[in-house]
């Protein structure tokens, strides 16, 4: 799996994910992730377009750091899974905490619209 950061207008950090989201997978990108979407970053879009797969332990790293990113007053965004991938994350129920859009106009004004609160419990 691979991650790259890409900084954009309106301190926007966008990761871009690539490969299999699956537990080494995700364990090979769950401690740069954390450190890229964390303090001070609020404004992130995890760009899932290069994202073939996805299993339980890669939904738990989006939602850690998500909950994060709310904790600070920021937001996260889904950007443009494949739809093997958006089946699964609709099916967890991802899309009702983290927004999924699926072009970067629409994942940039999701991310200057308030903000729902965060449900800490999920």
């Amino acid at each position: 799996m691979k991650i790259d950061c890409e900084q954009l207008p309106g301190d926007v950090c966008k990761l871009v994910l690539a490969g299999r989201m699956d537990l080494p997978g995700t364990e090979a990108i769950e401690t740069e992730f954390s450190k890229l979407a964390g303090p001070p970053q609020s404004r992130v879009l995890v760009d899932l377009s290069g994202v073939n797969f996805v299993t339980s332990y890669g939904i738990r790293m989006l939602l850690f750091n998500a909950k994060g990113v709310h904790r600070r007053g920021g937001r996260m965004v889904l950007l443009n899974p494949d739809p093997n991938v958006t089946r699964i994350l609709e099916v967890a129920g991802i899309d009702s905490l983290i927004p999924i859009r699926a072009n970067l106009t629409d994942a940039l004004e999701h991310l200057d619209s308030p903000g729902e609160p965060f449900d800490e419990d999920s």
